[in-house]
């Protein structure tokens, strides 16, 4: 699911278009661009079953967009990285898997701020829900 640049677009689409939430089993994030993101707390925060597993590719975490300034310096589109903590505290994920070679400054960021919910895991592993 694409959680699309607006708080608002999402959580509108998905009233339209009559998608029942409560029956995804995961979510999963592919990447951090700010234009894929933006609506990730409003169109989880009001799950009735929680928790739900939230998985994060690790290049969710690489700033690749860059704006150019009047000074000619390049920076960075805000992407996942900054505030992602805080805002997945919010959700409060009862798991958070890791996807397949994740950073190793993500996985402890991770482990540090969900250690009861934080599930480690390589190629190949089951987790039972």
């Amino acid at each position: 699911m694409d959680f699309g640049i607006s708080k608002i677009g999402v959580p509108h689409n998905l009233k339209v278009l009559e998608i029942d939430l409560d029956k995804i089993e995961a979510f999963v994030i592919s990447h951090g661009h700010h234009d894929h993101v933006g609506a990730i707390v409003e169109a989880l925060s009001p799950l009735s079953r929680k928790p739900r597993p939230v998985v994060v590719h690790p290049d969710a975490f690489i700033s690749t967009r860059f704006r150019t300034s009047p000074d000619g310096k390049k920076v960075p589109i805000p992407g996942l990285k900054k505030g992602l903590i805080e805002e997945m505290k919010k959700i409060n994920p009862g798991i958070i898997v890791p996807c397949h070679c994740t950073g190793l400054k993500a996985i402890h960021e991770f482990e540090k701020a969900f250690p009861t919910s934080f599930a480690l895991n390589a190629s190949g592993t089951k987790i039972y829900l």
